[in-house]
């Protein structure tokens, strides 16, 4: 899917077509996944890149630096969208 297929879109229109569209892709969702886990289970290079990547992951959200950032970015996000509910809240009490 292109990041700007559904930009014309409602996001309720968005949202159903997504929805359908995964519906209809979760069969062949399943068989690749379950072939992709088998074959990562006899793949040692595989398990061992996947560990040095968790370990890399941990040290880097474990820095100050990208904890804070983190942090900002998760609280301003709280933010915004309970400004928007809260403006949803209004025009729907307006609306009464």
């Amino acid at each position: 899917m292109g990041k700007r297929k559904y930009r014309f879109f409602d996001p309720p229109t968005a949202s159903r077509s997504m929805l359908e569209n995964l519906l209809t892709k979760i069969p062949e969702m399943k068989t690749k996944y379950s072939e992709s886990i088998d074959a990562f289970a006899r793949d040692t290079m595989k398990q061992n890149s996947y560990q040095a990547g968790v370990e890399l992951w941990i040290a880097t959200m474990r820095s100050p630096t990208v904890r804070s950032t983190i942090a900002k970015a998760v609280a301003d996000a709280k933010a915004t969208f309970q400004a928007q509910v809260e403006a949803a809240r209004t025009r729907l009490t307006m609306r009464r």
